[in-house]
């Protein structure tokens, strides 16, 4: 609940609004993946259990987007009920093979460290070429005027 209490104090604080911009989201594009959450807002608790690797940035967005704390908190609670039993089988089923189990852990780990370094690593590229584009075309722009207004 520690990322969800974020998301709604990062909203409450209207730092948001800079974390958007950053991110090159429009307003409109925003509101509506808002509306989406709410619309399933109480949903998404339940959803955030099975997103493995991904549970603290779905709980910040639900904060953030303005999902009741209560209906939030029992999605999680519900979705647990079925997570928990699922994680025990597991660890049960691999507790004669403590190596498999470390094995597949590591794997698994791997996996999820990785991709959102990767997708950070995108994303700063994009932003960044992106931005020099922009730059490039306000200094056209500019070269442009001041010739204009030479002549």
């Amino acid at each position: 609940m520690v990322p969800f209490y974020a998301g709604k104090l990062t909203a409450q604080s209207g730092s948001g609004e800079s974390f958007r911009s950053k991110l090159g989201i429009s307003k409109e594009k925003l509101e509506e993946i808002a509306k989406a959450v709410q619309r399933y807002g109480n949903l998404i608790g339940f959803v955030e259990r099975f997103s493995v690797g991904a549970r603290n940035p779905t709980s910040f967005l639900a904060g953030a987007s303005g999902i009741e704390a209560s209906k939030f908190f029992a999605g999680v609670c519900l979705g647990g009920l079925l997570t928990l039993p699922l994680q025990m089988s597991v660890g049960f089923m691999l507790r004669d093979r403590p190596v498999v189990a470390l094995a597949g852990v590591a794997a698994f780990v791997g996996i999820w460290t990785v991709f959102p370094y990767l997708t950070a690593t995108f994303l700063s590229i994009f932003y960044l070429q992106t931005n020099q584009q922009q730059q490039t075309s306000n200094t056209r722009t500019e070269e442009t005027k001041g010739d204009q207004e030479t002549k």
